[in-house]
């Protein structure tokens, strides 16, 4: 197998977790042994919980012959140290694959460079440099100690890029948008319940991760929703932001109104996603609704998630019309699903409508 096959493992794996991880990057990172076995594919799942290689060296010791008591650590620093007393040189001939060179920063996690280094792993082969000022410089850590590195192909480094695009909007712009929508094969977005529950899953865990829902004063007089986690108990309801010229029509009974802790703000056109921040302490923002509010929500957006349902819709269909350019970034199949999920970022020059 190619250094690029192993890759697209790790980086198939990190899309997964892609929102899930703002306002850090999704990272993913494969442990290969001397013979070319997969020992381990770990990602980056959450802010502040363990990084992708951390998470691919915890499996990787227990597949190397390690105690399972390793499996109960989820403290990174805590797996750090274990790692520290009890690797017995386990990774001295493994190569591991990252998606983003591993960070020389000591924060929330440790700095995975420091911990590849003192492990004393054989080779890492990355595909795209970190540019973030305290996190780079983890490929010069690793070169220091004895490490091989080797970056993977242009090809490869281009996917990686795309797989940090949420990221580098945060830190380039200072905020993050995107618009999400499903509709089946023929285009239709329009009768009735469209994506599978596994994909609705993943709206609300969306919901759980960003700062902010976006949603047209149309969507909530028409639909009353509650637009909370419910499908994903665990995680925090959105505080919401609703686009409209005609707020006094809003009913303040709709359930939306009513789930706790949550803030509801209102504004008069879709100008105020040029910033967030004046809207209250916002970088990241989930858009949801139809055609004509993805019109006018467009100029704003850096991406698009569509959920495409494997069905088709026997009467008049209603569809999504794009007028800029946008290019697939990444299709995944939905897990449990037959749905598909497809990325979209947008390119800088107009198109005619799709």
């Amino acid at each position: 197998m190619s250094e690029d096959f192993y890759f697209q493992l790790a980086l198939q794996e990190a899309w997964k977790y892609q929102i899930h991880t703002l306002p850090n990057p999704a990272v993913g990172a494969l442990l290969l042994d001397e013979n070319g076995k997969i020992l381990s594919i770990g990602t980056h799942k959450k802010h502040k919980t363990m990084h992708a290689e951390l998470n691919a060296l915890q499996i990787g010791f227990h597949q190397l012959g390690g105690s399972n008591e390793i499996l109960a650590l989820h403290d990174p620093f805590a797996l750090q140290d274990y790692l520290l007393k009890n690797h017995q040189g386990r990774f001295k001939t493994c190569s591991l694959f990252v998606t983003l060179e591993p960070c020389s920063h000591k924060g929330s996690t440790p700095s995975c460079a420091n911990l590849l280094a003192k492990l004393g792993i054989q080779k890492v082969w990355i595909g795209t440099k970190d540019n973030h000022p305290l996190a780079c410089k983890g490929e010069k850590i690793l070169l220091e100690n004895g490490i091989q590195t080797s970056m993977l192909s242009p090809h490869s480094e281009s996917l990686a890029k795309n797989i940090l695009y949420p990221f580098s909007c945060l830190q380039n712009n200072g905020q993050f948008i995107f618009y999400k929508y499903a509709q089946r094969l023929d285009g239709s977005i329009n009768g009735g319940i469209i994506s599978s529950l596994e994909s609705r899953k993943k709206t609300h865990e969306w919901r759980g991760s960003v700062d902010l829902l976006v949603v047209s004063g149309k969507t909530v007089r028409m639909d009353r929703p509650i637009l909370d986690t419910r499908l994903t108990p665990h995680l925090k309801a959105p505080d919401i932001l609703i686009i409209t010229k005609n707020k006094d029509k809003i009913d303040n009974n709709i359930p939306l109104f009513s789930v706790p802790q949550r803030k509801v703000f209102f504004a008069d056109d879709v100008t105020a996603l040029k910033c967030l921040s004046k809207i209250g302490h916002y970088k990241t923002a989930m858009i949801e609704g139809g055609s004509e509010f993805l019109k006018s929500c467009e100029p704003f957006l850096d991406m698009i998630a569509v959920f495409l349902a494997p069905t088709f819709n026997a009467h008049t269909h209603t569809r999504m019309s794009l007028t800029h350019s946008w290019v697939l970034y990444h299709s995944q199949q939905i897990q449990d699903s037959q749905d598909m999920l497809l990325w979209l970022g947008k390119t800088d020059t107009p198109t005619h409508p799709l």
